[in-house]
């Protein structure tokens, strides 16, 4: 899933680039820059350290807080668990990228630009549906101890 992140953060960053180049309305592109920057942060939340490896001390299985790297994480996103964080994400890229298209079009914008915005935020729930299919097999598959 972070690397669909990744990737279609790039994609948004290219269409900004070529947006500012080719002279496209300034204020799609840089909404398009907005959306690229979320995509590519949230790729970059590290992922929790029971959510990559089992063998992890008692302290960790229960939730405590360990100096671990990632414990900022935890502090900003509280208690919720990264994974929910970075699921939800490519929705609210993709709504994002779909109502700049409708404005976009209304406003007559740059009509390739609009477009791309569509296809980028079609891309973006179809990499949610992927990741929550994905996410949900995952958990399942986790077994907790008590």
């Amino acid at each position: 899933m972070r690397s669909l992140l990744l990737l279609l953060g790039i994609a948004v960053a290219v269409l900004w680039l070529a947006g500012l180049r080719l002279g496209a309305d300034a204020w799609l592109s840089w909404l398009d820059f907005a959306a690229a920057l979320v995509s590519i942060a949230v790729a970059a939340i590290p992922e929790r350290r029971s959510d990559r490896s089992p063998s992890l001390s008692p302290n960790a299985r229960r939730g405590e807080r360990t100096g671990e790297m990632g414990s900022h994480v935890d502090m900003l996103l509280g208690d919720d668990e990264h994974g929910e964080s970075v699921l939800m994400a490519p929705f609210l890229v993709a709504g994002v990228l779909l109502v700049l298209w409708v404005l976009a079009l209304a406003l007559h914008a740059e009509r390739w630009l609009a477009w791309w915005n569509f296809a980028l935020g079609v891309a973006y729930g179809l990499a949610g549906l992927a990741g929550g299919a994905l996410g949900g097999r995952r958990r399942s598959r986790r077994v907790t101890t008590s």
